[in-house]
């Protein structure tokens, strides 16, 4: 009994560990850079309609730019901290000491990470970014209007309604 307590341990050790390292490589490598285009855009645009002399005062823009600048600060500094919180992570055979260092320092650093990017996503367009919505990434529905788009890395599966699966590389 005591051993399958010790695996079930090393296990959820191993899964946040994955998890947590996905969720930050994600990050890195696909949310900030996606964020940053987004809101370079909406500077360039600010820019734009200065320099056009128009008259209006671009505050749609100005507050996108500023609530998502802020945001991406923080979730670099989230992502760093995780990156810290994994690299002095105890082995994941280590029991219980392990998994409650997982909980606290690893965990609790994905759920703030997923705090910042839920408040980031309404703040950007649905074509934004690297990954579709949410709703979007989930089993295909009934609803034909719809494809469904699971990201993989370098390659795409879409889910038509009718349940035809194809992939392709991005």
């Amino acid at each position: 009994m005591h051993a399958r307590y010790e695996i079930h341990l090393e296990n959820y050790c191993k899964v946040t560990a994955i998890e947590a390292a996905t969720l930050r490589d994600m990050t890195l490598r696909g949310i900030l850079p996606a964020v940053t285009r987004y809101t370079g855009d909406l500077a360039k645009g600010v820019v734009r309609k200065r320099q056009a002399e128009m008259t209006t005062p671009c505050r749609v823009e100005s507050y996108l730019v500023q609530q998502l600048d802020t945001l991406s600060g923080d979730l670099l500094d989230a992502c760093q901290a995780m990156s810290r919180a994994l690299e002095a992570a105890p082995a994941a055979d280590a029991g219980i000491d392990a998994a409650r260092y997982y909980r606290d320092q690893v965990a609790s650093r994905l759920e703030e990470m997923r705090s910042i990017i839920d408040r980031m996503e309404p703040l950007v367009g649905p074509t934004t970014g690297p990954i579709p919505p949410m709703q979007t990434s989930c089993s295909p529905c009934n609803d034909t209007r719809y494809e469904k788009r699971v990201c993989s890395g370098w390659n795409t599966l879409s889910f038509s309604s009718t349940g035809g699966v194809s992939q392709t590389a991005e």
